[in-house]
């Protein structure tokens, strides 16, 4: 008997974010969604430097916190992550504390 699809697909992709170099950059970018999303320094940061490279202030966009029962979110975030990734970086170069500019995802760890 064949068990629901959805479910069947959700329980592959929770596996596949468990494995370990996946979870240790998902766990990064979700503080720094976090952070993003606490500070209000960090979000208007974030929307100033889009507005600079052309864009209006109702059409920068922020970042998306995903939800541990729903994977679609935990895709969401990561592009969302991904399109703004280099305003997500000059926020964080210019931040002045250490804690913040370390949640900077290099190269490596890009998604």
């Amino acid at each position: 008997m064949l068990g629901c699809i959805a479910h069947t697909v959700q329980l592959a992709v929770e596996k596949g974010l468990k494995m370990q170099r996946v979870s240790r950059v998902l766990c990064k970018a979700r503080k720094l969604v976090e952070h993003s999303s606490k500070s209000t320094k960090s979000t208007y940061q974030l929307r100033q430097i889009q507005v600079d490279t052309a864009k209006t202030m109702e059409d920068a966009l922020v970042l998306i916190q995903d939800v541990p029962t729903r994977w679609t979110s935990t895709y969401y975030m990561l592009k969302r992550l991904s399109q703004l990734g280099d305003a997500v970086h000059n926020v964080l170069v210019k931040s002045d504390k250490r804690n913040i500019r370390e949640l900077d995802l290099s190269a490596e760890e890009s998604f």
